[in-house]
């Protein structure tokens, strides 16, 4: 049984509308209806196969470069927090040489 049969077996309860047949219907009401309810096939099947691939391999990017972002902001939070600590730990030795000196300028 070829795609369109299936298609046309269909019942109005199984079919799903898709955010590509809303595309198809508010871009071209005709093509929509060619492909959804006379069940013809596109002709430019190559096109539409090379968009997809490009899309599938645009969409790839995308999740890589959001992850490389996250990746990015948490290196800055831990670098932020590294200079916090860095900061506390100077400050409390620094303090420490400070109270040193005073004990040892009392006792002279």
């Amino acid at each position: 049984m070829t795609d369109r049969k299936v298609e046309r077996q269909r019942t109005s309860s199984e079919h799903f509308v898709t955010a590509s047949e809303v595309a198809t219907f508010v871009y071209c009401r005709r093509a929509w209806w060619l492909r959804h309810v006379r069940g013809h096939a596109p002709a430019n099947r190559a096109a539409l196969r090379r968009g997809r691939e490009a899309h599938s391999t645009h969409a790839r990017r995308v999740d890589w470069a959001r992850r490389i972002i996250l990746l990015g902001w948490a290196l800055l939070l831990v670098g932020a927090g590294l200079v916090v600590v860095s900061l506390r730990v100077h400050s409390s030795s620094a303090r420490a040489r400070v109270s040193r000196k005073a004990r040892k300028a009392s006792r002279s």
